[in-house]
Formats: structure tokens, C-alpha cells, sequence
């Protein structure tokens, strides 16, 4: 019984822990930046913060703004004619396809090697694991839904 006890109060306290506010969040900005964007993109100092900028790209002071219609900072990017998000178009829009290119550095793996993910650079996020499915799926609906900010 003793062995038994501190399994049921550990059972008994993760019953008691408060439910996750982004845990089935809808495909809105104020979601996505409050569960997705800043604590992933924009909490580090390194990253797309506003001491960081990483890209040149500011996430923490005024994200949609700096996402949305804003033209691309990459240059194969910007000759393709993407924006960083493009309203409607996921298949246009940067940080989107920054999400689910393949995990590849952009670095040649040897010298005279073309850049691999084609120049636009690394998978996001590069700190941490990448984003999982779901909420890859939920930047997409947004973007494809017209990126409105709420």
C-alpha cells in the first residue's frame, strides 16, 4: 500500500492542474501570437524579440504589423514575390513556409554546394523543437482564412 500511495497523489494533483488555455485554440492572431509567436518566436533574446531581431524581424512589439503584408526581408523570398504573410495565401507567405521546410541547415554541407532549402534559410524554429502539427495547421488556417487580427 505504501508503494501504491504516491502514485494516487500524484494522480490525484495532475487532476488538479488548471487546463491549457491554448490546448484546442482557435485559428485567430490573438491565439497564435499568445501560444505560438511569443513564447516560441519571440521570448528569446536571440530570436525575433525586439533586442534580438533576428532577419531583421521584430515579433515582440508589434507582431502583426510586422508579419502581415510586410514584403520579405530574404531575398529569394522577395523574388518570388512572397510577403512574410500574405493574406489568403500560405503558399506565398514566409512564415509559413519557414515552418515546414526541411529541418536542413541553409549552410552548404560543402564548399561549391548549392544552399540547401533552396536560400531561404533555416526551419523554424531553430531553438527548441520545431512546432508540432497542429499548431502549424492553425498558423495555415489563419493565413488561408485572410490573417485578420482580432
Amino acid at each position: 500500500m505504501r508503494l501504491f500511495a504516491p502514485w494516487l497523489a500524484a494522480l490525484a494533483l495532475a487532476g488538479c492542474a488548471p487546463p491549457d488555455p491554448c490546448a484546442n485554440s482557435p485559428a485567430t492572431f490573438s491565439a497564435i501570437d499568445r501560444c505560438i509567436v511569443q513564447p516560441t518566436c519571440a521570448a528569446f533574446a536571440s530570436c525575433h524579440s525586439a533586442a534580438g531581431h533576428m532577419g531583421d524581424l521584430d515579433l515582440a512589439t508589434d507582431p502583426y504589423n510586422a508579419i502581415v503584408g510586410a514584403p520579405c526581408k530574404n531575398s529569394v523570398a522577395a523574388a518570388r514575390g512572397w510577403h512574410e504573410v500574405t493574406a489568403g495565401d500560405p503558399s506565398t507567405s514566409f512564415l509559413y513556409q519557414k515552418l515546414v521546410l526541411p529541418a536542413a541547415t541553409d549552410k552548404p554541407p560543402h564548399p561549391g554546394d548549392p544552399l540547401q532549402n533552396g536560400g531561404l534559410g533555416d526551419r523554424m524554429p531553430q531553438t527548441g523543437q520545431t512546432l508540432d502539427g497542429p499548431s502549424i495547421d492553425q498558423i495555415k488556417q489563419w493565413i488561408a482564412a485572410g490573417a485578420q487580427n482580432d
